[in-house]
């Protein structure tokens, strides 16, 4: 505020100072207009180099009353009175007194001197009576004519006007000095006084700035809190709204729990009642588990005596295909010796060779057919034997623990029914419901293991059938081996030699160990 109130002031004093100059400027530029209308003319006609013999007047009657020079109109008048002394004397009389200070005042005023000075000349020149008695002897004056007393009184006049205009032009001089020197020292106090404006608002400014700055670091305190405390709000509205979602569960609960206990005590009876046929009903379970494990293991040990019998059986049909490989590699050297000397048919003989040698290699690949047939049956059998062996372990040991349950649960109801016996005056609630929930517990636990043993009963059943068929395919694929065997060691082949060269002997077959 101070600062703009300065400036209205700076600028009232600037527009005062700028009407000031303008005034004081019109003022001066009227009087060098007026001057220089006046009286310069007659000043640059006076400046002119005169004749002795003739001088040029001109005047012309002007708007304002006065009289004006003119070239225009000349007016020649002699003038043989003025001597080179009158004119020297004249001009050193003439000649004004200059300012003592060479300042502005001198410079302003030289050309109002310099027109003074000559129409003061002139002026002196019609003044002054003559100076030597030769020339006024010789040169008698004539009378002034009116224009001349009339240009006199203008000059007189002028004089005056000009005196008049020195004086204002002096003062106004003196008033544009003391208003420069005012205006500078305005200037200078403005100057310091916008030097110390600029240094209070740089100041004022730096105090918005920092007050800026704690007012938006108090802000963002206040928001930060403003969160925190919000945060705090929402949290323990959380806090209450679980805590009352827990009370009405546990109202909730407490309701169930009081049906479930009604409900509970209203069906104890039936509980006991349902508890006894399941025992009953397991009784009779394990005892049907008991009969079909030793039907089971009657199964096995028969199992177990097919696949001895089996093994025995492949071992006696192994020994027979070497022995027939050995007799069929016998005959071949026979034909092969007997072919030699004789050589009526090669043709002959070479068929017969060369149907043996078929007969040799379709028989060795038949060998070696049933030999990873063998093996393969032997490793099916074996992993068939080891599901039998863990499912058998697995029965014992479900049974074991189907049998310590209905012991744990006979023992539970003989003592529950040692209690119900002896009297119970004043017994809690949440005793008498703990034995009901454990008797449900118990029941589902039978439920559970008698799913369980239903599920390895279904699974020893499908390995059973599974197991028959693999007995019954085997069965039938050594039926098929025997037949073919018989068959191809009753085929001889044709006998006959050839003449050419012996084929080696095919190589034996190597004997097919079987896993025992």
């Amino acid at each position: 505020m101070m600062r703009e109130f300065r400036r209205f002031l700076f600028r009232e004093k600037m527009s005062w100072l700028s009407s000031s100059l303008q005034l004081a400027g019109e003022l001066l530029e009227s009087v060098d207009q007026k001057a220089s209308g006046k009286l310069k003319p007659r000043g640059e006609d006076r400046k002119k180099p005169k004749t002795v013999s003739e001088e040029a007047w001109e005047v012309k009657h002007t708007s304002s009353g006065g009289y004006e020079d003119s070239t225009h109109h000349n007016l020649h008048v002699s003038t043989e009175f003025e001597t080179p002394s009158h004119s020297s004397s004249s001009a050193h009389q003439a000649a004004p007194a200059s300012p003592s200070n060479g300042g502005p005042d001198a410079d302003s005023f030289s050309e109002w001197s310099e027109v003074d000075n000559e129409s003061n000349s002139g002026l002196v020149m019609y003044d002054e009576p003559p100076l030597s008695s030769s020339s006024s002897k010789s040169h008698q004056l004539p009378p002034l004519p009116a224009e001349m007393q009339s240009m006199k009184s203008e000059t007189q006049r002028l004089r005056r006007e000009n005196a008049k205009l020195r004086n204002d032009l002096s003062s106004v001089e003196r008033q544009l000095t003391n208003s420069t020197e005012q205006l500078s020292v305005c200037q200078e106090e403005l100057e310091a006084l916008d030097k110390e404006c600029m240094d209070k608002i740089k100041c004022l400014e730096q105090q918005i700035a920092q007050m800026g700055r704690e007012k938006a670091a108090d802000e963002a305190q206040f928001v930060a809190a403003l969160g925190v405390k919000d945060a705090h709000v929402h949290t323990l509205e959380a806090d209450l709204a679980s805590y009352k979602q827990l009370v009405q569960e546990h109202v909730a609960e407490a309701a169930k729990l009081k049906q479930s206990i009604e409900e509970l005590t209203n069906t104890r009876e039936e509980a006991w009642t349902h508890a006894a046929s399941g025992e009953a009903q397991l009784l009779q379970q394990v005892a049907s588990l008991q009969e079909e494990l030793k039907d089971a293991a009657v199964a096995h040990a028969q199992l177990k005596k097919e696949y001895a019998d089996a093994k025995q059986s492949m071992y006696a049909r192994q020994c027979t295909l070497e022995a027939t490989n050995a007799e069929l590699t016998t005959l071949v050297a026979k034909r092969e010796h007997s072919a030699k000397p004789s050589a009526p048919s090669p043709t002959h003989a070479h068929r017969a060779l060369q149907e043996a040698q078929e007969t040799l290699a379709s028989t060795k690949k038949l060998l070696h057919e049933e030999c990873r047939k063998a093996m393969l049956q032997a490793q099916e059998i074996h992993k068939l034997t080891g599901d039998m062996a863990a499912l058998q372990t697995m029965l014992v040991q479900k049974e074991a623990s189907h049998h310590a349950t209905v012991l744990n649960l006979q023992q539970q109801l003989q003592d529950r029914a040692a209690l119900q016996s002896k009297p119970t005056p004043s017994v809690p609630l949440m005793a008498a419901v703990a034995p009901d929930g454990q008797m449900q517990a118990m029941t589902r636990r039978l439920l559970e293991k008698q799913e369980q043993l239903d599920a390895l009963r279904g699974r020893y059943t499908t390995l059973e059938v599974r197991f028959n068929d693999l007995k019954a395919a085997k069965d039938a694929q050594d039926k098929n081996d025997d037949l073919e065997l018989s068959v191809r060691s009753v085929r001889t082949p044709r006998g006959g030699n050839y003449h050419g060269r012996p084929r080696p002997a095919p190589h034996k077959v190597a004997a097919c160990t079987c896993p025992p």
